[in-house]
């Protein structure tokens, strides 16, 4: 009953389930380059030989492919919520939560957690996906359905 109690009584600080990832990205403004652990939409984890404070915000620099297999550079603008020292003793592991990303940049994010990740998930690699049309070929209902 001891153990039990306080796992039923534990909350859930995370609304999205946050994809392990391989990432390299830069603070702008620094030197500091950091390896992206996870991403969501709304957060991410970064380690980093330095520490930042609770509450910093920053904006990290980074490139994501999309399903095509191109790449688009990202400034995300995050928020530290978290740092706590990592695995390794010479590293520090910041929480961050993203917020306040342009139209542009989240549909790029977007792409990437949702369609990308979930392919190399379920098939191990990314094949790039044809090329959409500039123009959806056109449809005559009436020839259809006259034939």
């Amino acid at each position: 009953v001891k153990v039990l109690v306080p796992l039923v009584r534990r909350r859930q600080r995370r609304a999205h389930y946050r994809v392990p990832v391989r990432l390299r990205g830069r603070v702008r403004g620094t030197t500091v380059r950091v390896d992206v652990q996870d991403v969501t939409m709304v957060g991410l984890s970064f380690e980093s030989a330095a520490a930042v404070r609770v509450g910093t915000q920053l904006r990290l620099l980074t490139r994501l492919p999309d399903r095509a297999g191109g790449l688009h550079d990202l400034a995300l603008p995050i928020e530290v919520r978290s740092c706590r020292r990592a695995d390794r003793p010479d590293l520090y592991r910041m929480g961050c939560e993203i917020s306040g990303l342009d139209p542009v940049a989240h549909d790029v994010l977007n792409e990437f957690c949702e369609v990308v990740l979930a392919t190399e998930q379920l098939t191990g690699t990314l094949a790039p996906a044809a090329p959409l049309p500039a123009e959806p070929p056109a449809i005559s209902w009436r020839a259809d359905r006259a034939s």
